[in-house]
C-alpha cells in the first residue's frame, strides 16, 4: 500500500463526510426529535432568550412519518434543515478527524505487524482510539446541532433561536459557561468509539471479505456493499448511546441539566420509558446511516483515487 499523506487523508474524509452530511441532514433532523419525545407530557426548564423558562411540554408522535408530517405542517420545509452549517462543521471535525485518525493508527498496525494482515481486532482497536479524540473535537458543534434541530419542538417562547454554529456556540458560552460545550460528552465519546470501531473495521473487514472470498474488484460494487454492512452494524450498535447523548445535550425535560450523567440517563429511560426506549429512533438512525454511509464512502473512495491515493 501507498503511504498515504495525513492531510490528503483528512481532507478525503471531510469533503466525502460534508457531502453525505447535507444529503442526508433532514432524516437526522427527524431523528434527534424522535429520539427526545416522551411518552408524558413533563414540565420542561430551558435556558432561553429571557433567561430561565418552564413550559409543559406535551407527548411527541413517535412514528418516523408522522413526526415529518408535524414539523412540516408546524414550521415548516425549512426546519428539516435547521442546524445545517453546525452539521457541516461537526462532520469536518468529528468525521473527518476520526478517518484521519483511524487511518493513520492503522497503517501504525501494519508497520509493527511487519508485514502481517491487520486482524479485525486491530482495526477495532483503531476505530475505538480514533472515535476517543475525534468526538472530543467535535462535541461543541454536535451539541448546537443537536439543540437547533430540536428547537421547534419547544414553545415558542423557549426557544434558544440560535442562528448559526458561530451564533450557537457564544451563546452557549456566554449563558451558560464553556464546559457546557462539553455537555453529553461521555457518551459521545462511547458513540463516537462504537461507531468508529463498528463503521470503519467492519468497512475495512468487508472489503476484504469481499476480495477474498467473493472475488469482487476494487470500485464501486465492493465500496457500495461494504459501505451498507457497516451501516448496519453501526446503527444497532451505537443506537443507545446515541439516543443518551442526544438527551443530555438538548438540556432537555425537569431541569438545565436532567440526568446526573450517562448511566443515569440510560436508567432513567428503562425505568420510566421501557428498555425499547434505548432504541428509539432507530428506522430514521439506519435510514440515515445507510445513505449517509453510501455517500461518505464512495465518495471517500473517489476522492482518495483523485489524490492518488488508491
Amino acid at each position: 500500500m501507498t503511504k498515504e499523506p495525513g492531510y490528503q487523508i483528512w481532507l478525503s474524509a471531510s469533503l466525502s463526510a460534508v457531502l453525505g452530511g447535507s444529503i442526508t441532514h433532514p432524516i437526522d433532523v427527524l431523528k434527534v426529535r424522535l429520539q427526545i419525545n416522551k411518552r408524558e407530557p413533563e414540565i420542561v426548564t430551558f435556558v432561553g432568550r429571557r433567561g430561565q423558562m418552564q413550559a409543559r411540554m406535551s407527548a411527541g408522535q413517535r412514528s418516523l412519518f408522522s413526526t415529518a408530517y408535524s414539523i412540516a405542517t408546524a414550521e415548516g420545509f425549512g426546519a428539516f434543515y435547521k442546524g445545517l452549517s453546525a452539521s457541516m462543521v461537526r462532520q469536518v471535525l468529528m468525521y473527518g478527524t476520526g478517518f484521519a485518525t483511524y487511518n493513520t493508527l492503522r497503517r501504525k498496525m501494519e508497520v509493527s505487524n511487519a508485514g502481517q494482515k491487520v486482524t479485525f481486532a486491530q482495526k477495532a482497536l483503531c476505530g475505538l482510539s480514533s472515535g476517543v479524540f475525534s468526538s472530543m473535537c467535535g462535541n461543541p458543534a454536535d451539541m448546537v446541532m443537536v439543540r437547533m434541530q430540536a428547537d421547534g419542538k419547544l414553545p415558542v417562547h423557549c426557544r434558544r433561536g440560535y442562528k448559526h454554529i458561530g451564533d450557537g456556540l457564544m451563546r452557549v458560552v456566554r449563558e451558560e459557561g464553556v464546559l457546557t460545550l462539553w455537555r453529553g460528552c461521555t457518551p459521545s465519546m462511547a458513540r463516537s468509539m462504537i461507531i468508529r470501531a463498528a463503521q470503519l473495521a467492519v468497512y475495512d473487514e468487508a472489503k476484504s471479505v469481499g476480495r477474498t472470498v467473493f472475488a469482487l474488484q476494487e470500485g464501486l460494487p465492493l465500496h457500495l456493499t461494504a459501505a451498507m454492512v457497516s451501516s448496519f452494524a453501526a446503527s444497532l450498535c451505537s443506537n443507545p448511546l446515541d439516543v443518551a447523548k442526544t438527551r443530555l445535550q438538548w438540556g432537555g425535560p425537569r431541569a438545565l441539566k436532567p440526568y446526573s450523567g450517562l448511566s443515569d440517563c440510560m436508567r432513567t429511560m428503562v425505568r420510566k420509558e421501557g428498555f425499547s426506549s434505548l432504541y428509539t429512533g432507530l428506522a430514521a438512525n439506519l435510514a440515515r446511516q445507510l445513505p449517509l454511509n453510501v455517500v461518505r464512502f464512495v465518495a471517500y473512495e473517489e476522492f482518495m483515487r483523485m489524490f492518488a491515493l488508491r
